[in-house]
């Protein structure tokens, strides 16, 4: 290595530019000094986002629309549609219709949304944010937002396979770059470092993968994590392959972290219903109180409901299940499911065998040889208190109930199966069509969100991958089944395929066009997805089918989407860069409303635009001081309300920012704008 560096030494010495000399000794001087046995990878700066619809023009990076050329070079002026182009001491003058405004990550950017549209059934529940946007700064922007807040992290990153399967600086990743791997870790680094700070001090982290990248990803966690955070790797059977020469590859992984395992440990352990336990029980008192308080007509209701359920149903398939058909109608009992069984003794018990009065003829029941297995006073007890059951008249035996217990859990197992092909055709349904082919699974994320935040009925949670929205359904269908109020963020890109991609580009279209963004997986997929499984209705207005519903109209199984929907509210927001001067004279608060509407918890209505003195609309929980002026009718109305928890003061002045803000209550959480939020765009760069 010493002689390898002095060579490296003598080949520096004849770069003329010192400051590029310093530069690249200093790379140098970090990738020598990694560990040997650690994850040692090029960081492949600068990673960058194009910006189709912003304007070229003086103080901004631009790169050739046309792709010929990946550097990132500044725009020195524009006269006439030319722009005066530099880059290393190289310039350049290039037509501004030829270039394309780039971001370079790790440099200050200024992030707003625009909405795109809401849906409002759910009343004061949070809204589920969906956004279209360039995932590494939309984790820089949540950070101003969320950070600390997240409770859940789950993501599906592109598996990395060679295919062409993910973009890196706009190009599709394919297997003939020697590079790939070290690509992909350093793409993940960035997100994974900005994803730590968004999580809560019991956070978790969920990341599916599959073979290609598992062992690397394994290594990059523990970094960012501290292996000290692993929580476990679990395995996805998704089906099987029958035509390979070796080993079927027919599984994916969920590598689980903690924020922090030692406070995570302090809590309750994972558990998990056994699965269709629950929905049974329900179904028992469904079926009681639909029959008028009939046993025996809540019991065929309840068969006609196992009955109407897929084979597959764990109510239906389950061993050990299934034979729980019974619905009990004992006033202690009401509505319980149960099944019977034997009240006689494995062995001969003479002491045990006694005489049971039949409650109808009040002879003597039949009784085996050995006797029962209860003595006389437990037998009467059980008896008094419904736990018998009798055959119609003396001539049978009796019987004791045994019921289905509410709550029933087991521990979370590392291993599971799942058909992956349901998930394909449930989205396919949902659409109307099947353009995005291997979606995940709806149930199984929602189970693993569940057992991840511990039921959690108010947690967050994040998905910066979010492709066709999975993750924002599931969290839909978990609020949908118990009743919670859980809030779902999801990040996509408007990524075109590359098949699709290649298409467009022959017929003549690139990013930006109309043409092309409607090919995108957030207008084409996620967009119509989650609002179709909202509402109930597609965007052609046909319905979803309910496929288990009663008599009259209710969902049985109450997280199926279907035609009803979900009573929930989703905001769908576009990630935009905003110009820090404007910001700063106060000209782009309409640019930046919705994230401050975010920040406030995304509940109750949007200040969109400046008022004359303040803003504090009723049924909202923020308010904004826009003219300090009159910080003392604000303060009081603020006092006055406490569904009021956050509020924001515009204000160039510590000095005045800080009287108001001691004035109001002190569970209020205040904020100054426009310093607070430029500062920390500014402080946060690159995730540190």
């Amino acid at each position: 290595m010493t002689d390898e560096r002095r060579r490296i030494d003598v080949l520096l010495d004849q770069v003329a530019d010192q400051a590029l000399r310093d530069r690249i000794a200093a790379e140098i001087t970090q990738i020598t000094g990694k560990k040997k046995w650690g994850l040692n990878f090029e960081e492949h700066l600068p990673e960058g986002i194009r910006i189709p619809k912003a304007r070229v023009r003086r103080g901004v990076r631009a790169q050739l629309r046309d792709g010929s050329d990946p550097r990132y070079w500044e725009v020195k002026r524009v006269v006439g549609g030319v722009a005066q182009l530099h880059h290393d001491g190289e310039t350049r003058e290039v037509p501004t219709g030829d270039l394309v405004v780039a971001r370079v990550f790790d440099e200050p950017v200024y992030p707003g949304f625009t909405p795109l549209g809401s849906i409002e059934r759910g009343g004061d529940k949070p809204h589920h944010l969906v956004i279209e946007g360039e995932n590494f700064h939309a984790l820089e922007t949540l950070r101003y937002t969320h950070e600390g807040k997240v409770d859940l992290i789950y993501i599906d990153p592109p598996y990395n396979t060679g295919a062409g399967d993910w973009i890196y600086n706009d190009r599709y990743v394919g297997d003939a770059d020697a590079y790939r791997h070290s690509k992909w870790l350093s793409f993940m680094q960035k997100r994974l470092e900005l994803a730590r700070h968004l999580l809560a001090p019991t956070g978790v982290i969920i990341v599916a993968i599959d073979d290609n990248e598992h062992h690397r990803l394994r290594v990059l966690l523990d970094e960012v994590f501290g292996e000290q955070n692993f929580l476990g790797n679990v395995v996805w059977q998704g089906g099987r392959k029958n035509n390979v020469k070796f080993i079927a590859d027919t599984h994916d992984y969920m590598l689980f972290f903690a924020k922090d395992k030692a406070l995570l440990s302090t809590g309750d352990a994972w558990k998990e219903s056994r699965p269709g336990y629950d929905e049974l029980l329900q179904a028992g008192l469904d079926a009681w109180e639909e029959s008028g308080h009939d046993a025996a007509a809540a019991t065929a209701l309840l068969r006609n409901w196992r009955r109407a359920l897929p084979a597959d149903h764990p109510a239906r398939a389950e061993r050990g299940l299934n034979m729980y058909d019974q619905v009990d109608g004992h006033p202690k009992h009401a509505g319980k499911v149960y099944s019977t069984g034997d009240l006689r003794n494995p062995f001969p018990r003479p002491n045990l065998q006694y005489d049971i009065p039949h409650p109808v003829d009040g002879k003597p029941v039949k009784m085996h040889p050995n006797g029962w297995i209860w003595s006389r006073e437990r037998m009467m007890q059980a008896i008094e208190d419904g736990i018998v059951v009798f055959a119609p008249d003396s001539t049978g035996s009796a019987r004791q109930k045994r019921f289905l217990e509410a709550g029933s859990q087991q521990s979370v197992a590392p291993v599971f199966t799942q058909d992956r092909s349901k998930a394909t055709r449930s989205l396919a349904a949902i659409l109307g069509t099947n353009d995005f082919p291997f979606p995940k699974d709806v149930d199984v994320i929602a189970r693993w969100v569940n057992i991840a935040t511990g039921g959690q009925p108010s947690a967050v949670v994040l998905d910066f991958f979010a492709g066709t929205g999975t993750t924002a359904h599931a969290v839909l269908q978990l609020n949908a089944t118990d009743g919670g109020h859980r809030q779902s963020i999801v990040v996509t890109n408007n990524e075109v395929g590359q098949k699709a991609a290649t298409a467009l580009t022959k017929a003549g279209h690139a990013a930006g066009d109309p043409e092309w963004e409607a090919e995108g997986v957030f207008e084409k997929v996620t967009l119509p997805r989650i609002q179709t499984v909202v509402t109930g209705t597609r965007r052609d207005g046909s319905k979803l089918t309910d496929p288990v519903m009663d008599a009259d109209g209710k969902k049985i199984a109450s997280g199926i989407p279907g035609a009803i929907g979900y009573d929930e509210n989703v905001t769908f927001l576009k990630l935009d860069y905003l110009d820090r001067d404007d910001i700063a004279a106060d000209d782009a608060f309409r640019q930046i409303a919705t994230l401050l509407w975010v920040k406030a918890g995304g509940r109750g209505p949007v200040i969109a635009e400046r008022a004359e003195a303040f803003a504090v609309p009723e049924g909202a929980n923020y308010a904004v001081l826009f003219s300090v002026a009159e910080w003392a009718p604000f303060v009081e109305l603020v006092n006055s309300r406490p569904e009021i928890e956050t509020v924001y003061v515009v204000s160039d002045s510590e000095t005045t920012y800080g009287p108001i803000v001691r004035a109001m209550r002190p569970e209020v959480s205040s904020f100054r704008l426009y310093e607070n939020y430029l500062s920390n765009f500014e402080i946060n760069v690159g995730g540190r």
